[in-house]
């Protein structure tokens, strides 16, 4: 195995996880039992090279016909791009799934919240997110040591919805019949032609697969500072480090995880703030570059 068929980079928030455990099923694509499969966008995970990139995430590859990689991170640094087109080059196919920017970033938000990383209330925490992002600061235990990349990742809920340039970008360095871009919310009123279509663009053989799958549902936490405590560094989980194997540690982290999460109601996935103030301030000038790109509008989005 020495190449990716397709990469899916995002944006997150937008239906990767729904889209893995529909292509999952598949028998001809090969996914990562680890889903992201973070590898392209981690400095210290990418230095250790392809061969631990294929040991660690695709162990039990089985000679299906095509693997794939979803990973919305891949979209937050053109670096991440590159990375994959100097592996593999460019004859490989990009899918992009992008969600109502709005309605994205208050659904980020509410996984930061979740999380126990996001103490602000929305309007504050978009307020600041420009200068979280210019400074950051050195967070403990996270998965990189590079500055930036925590505040990205967790406080980007703008930045991660500004598509237009991440699709221009694409469209430089790929043949454009090598990348589709696909509309969540599109996609949630289609998902039979949505998935043909996404069958025809990878070139793999249509199979009957089960659409209707609830993945991913939105949560929040019962008490944040459970969430706080599993997320954030501190001397009693140093203490567990000695003592516990890294496998149990994570173990236990998903099932406490997992009791304290609780999925919230549609009511409350609903951004309370006036959706088009938002989007006239934070994404008006953004859509109207994604849909001169994509040469069309994007009316769900009005």
């Amino acid at each position: 195995m020495k190449k990716v068929d397709f990469f899916c980079i995002g944006a997150q928030k937008a239906g990767t996880t729904l889209l893995h455990d529909i292509l999952n099923q598949h028998t001809g694509i090969y996914l990562p039992t680890e889903k992201e499969a973070h590898f392209f966008d981690v400095n210290e995970i990418y230095s250790k090279g392809l061969s631990f990139y294929f040991d660690r995430y695709f162990s039990t590859y089985y000679n299906e016909k095509l693997i794939g990689n979803i990973n919305p991170n891949l979209q937050v640094e053109q670096r991440s791009i590159d990375r994959i087109i100097d592996c593999f080059g460019t004859d490989i196919k990009i899918l992009f799934f992008l969600r109502n920017p709005v309605k994205r970033a208050y659904s980020h938000y509410l996984m930061s919240k979740k999380r126990g990383y996001e103490p602000l209330e929305f309007l504050e925490a978009i307020e600041k997110e420009k200068s979280r992002i210019e400074n950051p600061v050195f967070h403990k235990d996270y998965e990189s040591e590079e500055l930036g990349h925590f505040e990205k990742n967790h406080f980007g809920y703008i930045n991660r919805g500004l598509y237009s340039e991440t699709l221009n970008y694409l469209y430089e360095k790929f043949p454009k019949e090598n990348v589709r871009i696909y509309v969540l919310e599109e996609f949630l009123k289609d998902k039979q032609n949505t998935i043909k279509d996404i069958f025809t663009f990878l070139n793999i053989e249509e199979q009957q697969l089960n659409l209707n799958l609830k993945s991913n549902p939105a949560q929040k936490a019962k008490f944040i500072w459970v969430s706080k405590f599993l997320n954030t560094p501190s001397g009693l989980k140093d203490s567990f480090k000695r003592i516990f194997p890294d496998v149990i540690r994570k173990n236990f982290k998903k099932q406490i995880q997992k009791r304290n999460f609780k999925t919230i109601s549609n009511q409350e996935k609903i951004v309370p703030y006036n959706y088009q103030d938002l989007k006239s301030i934070y994404f008006s000038d953004d859509i109207k570059n994604l849909e001169g790109l994509l040469e069309r509008r994007i009316e769900i989005w009005d």
